[in-house]
């Protein structure tokens, strides 16, 4: 079964990457990690944000963005990338787009329940990112007892901060979060093709034919 994902911008076609094999690359696993950094290091600014009911740090989104430029860069400059073989401008907007649907409604209302729900779902995506990462650094299957783990400890994290009741940009359910950064997931980790839309989030199936 393949599913039609949109998220916030994007459209991915996904293969399930729970299940997922790569072959070995460097490259890949360089460019996969640098995208994990990114989106963690942006929500987590995002976050800061959210508890303090303030604008975001925009010097510190462009570090974000700096870091992430550098490295990637630096990893394509080598070779070898075939999951991660666009641009690192494009790879930019992408992990952009997946930022945005994941940091919620933009709401300058302190907020602890916001930024604590922000700061699980950027660890659940950076943690996720990272168990594909090593298996494009050696080739072979994710490991799904880690992927587990990534996941164990976002829905503790949602549900603790949600259990605060005060959260205004953050409204959906952890399982709605969960699905959404699982499609980020998906296009991030490179083994999804994606194209621009305008449609508002919703999740489809379709079997092959």
């Amino acid at each position: 079964m393949r599913n039609t994902i949109v998220v916030g911008g994007l459209v991915a076609l996904s293969l399930a990457l729970g299940g997922a094999a790569w072959a070995q690359s460097k490259c890949d696993a360089r460019v996969t990690t640098a995208l994990a950094r990114k989106v963690r290091c942006e929500l987590k600014t995002f976050a800061a944000a959210q508890e303090a009911g303030s604008v975001v740090n925009t010097s510190r989104l462009s570090g974000c963005e700096a870091t992430f430029a550098r490295k990637c860069e630096k990893a394509q400059a080598k070779g070898g990338c075939q999951a991660q073989a666009s641009s690192c401008p494009e790879l930019e907007i992408t992990a952009d787009a997946a930022v945005d649907a994941l940091r919620g409604t933009p709401v300058q209302t302190a907020s602890k329940c916001d930024g604590a729900v922000t700061r699980a779902v950027g660890k659940k995506v950076s943690c996720k990112l990272r168990v594909h990462a090593a298996a494009q650094e050696t080739g072979g299957a994710v490991n799904p007892a880690k992927l587990t783990k990534c996941e164990g400890n976002f829905t503790a994290a949602c549900a603790k901060a949600q259990s605060k009741g005060d959260c205004q940009a953050q409204t959906s359910s952890c399982a709605a979060f969960e699905a959404t950064a699982d499609a980020a997931i998906d296009v991030l980790g490179g083994a999804t093709t994606t194209t621009s839309t305008t449609t508002t989030s919703t999740t489809t199936s379709t079997c092959p034919v």
